[in-house]
């Protein structure tokens, strides 16, 4: 199967091969796809797939809530195409996908990108993060994908002031990190239990810039700020950042949406077999995918206009969390610098 390279056509005539994104309404999700349409990547056509509750919400606009970028509402098949002057991304809904997978008759993709997941609640619902990682297996095999992507977090990792390598000891402080490593867990049993099936490529992300808890509270102080602007109270926007040992706040490891969607563009179509070398058959690839260095939580609220307060870190906090990312730059080397 991994030898396969799917196509799409259309009237009889074959089109560049496509890449099936799962998840495009969740917020990396929707960034990737916002990134595609503004630049379309190269060598492949991008199809995005989301509920069709999502889809009629407005997912699949360009974001959660539409940016105006597509189609009002899903079709009467299910199936959302892409406005004429965004021609590298279709939405679709996944139960129309589904439904033709059932029916034996699923459309054919060179590469499944799985996105969606499970961020916050109970451990319940953390634990669907495993589910749907094999759900995306099911999908790749059914479409004849050569390579799935999966969407792990740096929350894996125990965390500490050096670089974590792919190989760095995995003890995650959280619900959130131990529901990813069993979901690894799963993809790995998956992948052993199927070892000519599509390889399996997990992707440890950093913080997603514009999509991670910093970015969220800073946008509520600044409506918070404009709230107390129009009563007449004034303030301006403001958040707390725990404060550690040596007087510094927290850093982390971030990626921005457009180096992402950068990063999946080349990892689709690199020969990552060859990464594998040495590895037991079928064992899931790990790759770590940020870029370079860590940056500080305080210089990017400052940078962004907002004050902050500070408050002692509490025990077991982790000050830094900075991936080594020489794996990702063999394929995409300024992204590492």
């Amino acid at each position: 199967m991994r030898g396969q390279h799917a196509t799409q056509r259309d009237g009889g005539k074959a089109r560049a091969p496509a890449v099936l994104v799962l998840g495009a309404s969740g917020k990396m999700g929707a960034m990737v796809m916002r990134a595609w349409r503004a630049a379309p990547p190269r060598g492949f056509h991008a199809v995005f797939a989301a509920r069709a509750a999502a889809l009629a919400a407005g997912a699949g606009q360009g974001g959660a809530g539409g940016d105006g970028a597509g189609h009002d509402g899903a079709g009467r098949d299910g199936h959302r195409s892409a406005p004429l002057s965004a021609p590298a991304t279709d939405v679709i809904s996944l139960e129309y996908l589904e439904a033709q997978i059932a029916a034996a008759d699923a459309p054919r993709f060179d590469a499944v990108i799985a996105l969606w997941g499970v961020t916050s609640g109970s451990a319940e619902a953390l634990a669907a993060n495993t589910d749907l990682a094999l759900r995306a297996v099911e999908i790749a095999r059914a479409v004849g994908a050569r390579r799935v992507f999966h969407a792990s977090s740096s929350a894996v990792y125990a965390p500490a002031p050096q670089l974590l390598p792919e190989t760095a000891p995995c003890a995650p402080l959280g619900a959130y990190g131990a529901a990813k490593l069993a979901m690894e867990a799963a993809i790995g049993q998956a992948a052993q239990a199927d070892p000519d099936g599509p390889q399996q490529v997990i992707l440890r992300f950093a913080n997603l810039a514009g999509g991670d808890s910093l970015f969220a509270a800073m946008e509520r102080a600044k409506a918070a700020a404009r709230t107390s602007s129009t009563g007449g109270t004034g303030g301006a926007a403001q958040i707390t950042l725990d404060r550690f040992a040596d007087g510094q706040g927290p850093r982390r490891s971030y990626i921005a949406p457009h180096d992402l969607a950068r990063a999946l563009e080349v990892l689709i179509a690199a020969p990552l077999e060859g990464a594998q070398a040495g590895m037991q058959a079928g064992a899931p690839l790990v790759i770590n995918c940020a870029a370079g260095g860590a940056t500080s939580m305080e210089d990017i609220a400052r940078a962004a206009g907002v004050d902050v307060a500070w408050r002692p870190a509490p025990e077991g906090a982790a000050q830094c969390v900075a991936l080594d990312v020489r794996k990702l730059a063999q394929y995409v080397p300024d992204l590492a610098t």
